[in-house]
């Protein structure tokens, strides 16, 4: 996992849901590679989008405790 991906991961166990440009700015990235981070850890299920909203998934949550 890459240190972006770690940081969204992060970011979004403290926030509970965030869009994509949100995400953006808590970890002072491009949009566009978060976008496609996020694309990664969605396939990956670390994540959840739903209505343009991402949240860490319960097993990303149990990994990062």
């Amino acid at each position: 996992m890459t240190t972006l991906q770690l940081n969204i991961l992060a970011a979004l166990t403290q926030a509970e849901v965030l869009t994509t440009t949100e995400i953006a700015k808590a970890v002072n990235a491009y949009r566009d590679h978060v976008q496609a981070a996020l694309h990664q850890l969605d396939d990956e299920g670390h994540v959840i989008m739903r209505n343009g909203f991402y949240r860490a998934s319960e097993a990303a949550k149990v990994e990062s405790k």
